[in-house]
Parts: structure tokens; C-alpha cells; sequence
């Protein structure tokens, strides 16, 4: 298997994992803002002079941490200790319920640091 494929597969793993995690009715907000427990952050995170996440489909325009910048995530975060926590993590189950099947697409390359583009059909409003 190809480092290539290996790290495709990889990311639709996690992205699955997280999946599951915001459909679990026990997740609570300090599991979520945690970049060590983050499936994709375990794989596309690379922690140097300046913090890059090349690989990961959630990355920004210039390759660094941009799970932070969707809408999803941003009112997960915003209503985190409110009755709209539970709402917000069901509509982030659903972001990533959207972006599997754009993810599983692309060609296994795009999951490398020297392959990596940005991914522009995941839009930052979802």
C-alpha cells in the first residue's frame, strides 16, 4: 500500500470517528476543543515553526489549522455551555456526514503534504 492511499484511507477513517463522536449523546464540550483528541489533528497536524495541517481536507487556503474557520465548528464552540450545545453537535454529525463522500473522491495524493491542495468544495459556511 502506498503512503499515499494509506493516508487517504486514513482521513475517511477519522472523519468517520468523528462521525460517531458528535453523534454520541455523552460527548461534552471539553472533548471537543482539543486538538490531541482530534482524529485529523493525529494525522495532518505537524507542530513546527508554523503549526501546518497539509493533507487534511479541513486545512485553510494556506495549509495551516482551519477546522476553526466552519461555521459548524464556530457555533459548536460559541454554544458550548448553553442549551444549544446539543443542537450544534448534531449539525457538526452532520458536516462531516457531508463532506465524506468529497473526501472519498479525491485522488489519494491530495492526502500527502507535497500533494496537498486545498479542498475548495468543502465550503467554510457548512
Amino acid at each position: 500500500m502506498t503512503k499515499e492511499l494509506n493516508m487517504k484511507k486514513l482521513t475517511i477513517v477519522a472523519i468517520e470517528e468523528l462521525i460517531n463522536f458528535y453523534g454520541n449523546e455523552s460527548t461534552t464540550p471539553d472533548q471537543i476543543f482539543d486538538m490531541n483528541r482530534c482524529p485529523l489533528c493525529k494525522i495532518h497536524f505537524e507542530r513546527n515553526s508554523r503549526p501546518t495541517c497539509l493533507g487534511c481536507p479541513l486545512a485553510n487556503t494556506y495549509g495551516y489549522p482551519g477546522c476553526l474557520e466552519f461555521n459548524s465548528f464556530k457555533k459548536l464552540r460559541k454554544n458550548r455551555f448553553n442549551f444549544l450545545f446539543k443542537s450544534n453537535l448534531q449539525k457538526r454529525k452532520e458536516f462531516f456526514e457531508r463532506i465524506l463522500p468529497i473526501v472519498k473522491k479525491y485522488p489519494d495524493y491530495r492526502f500527502t503534504r507535497i500533494g496537498w491542495s486545498f479542498f475548495n468544495e468543502i465550503k467554510r459556511m457548512w
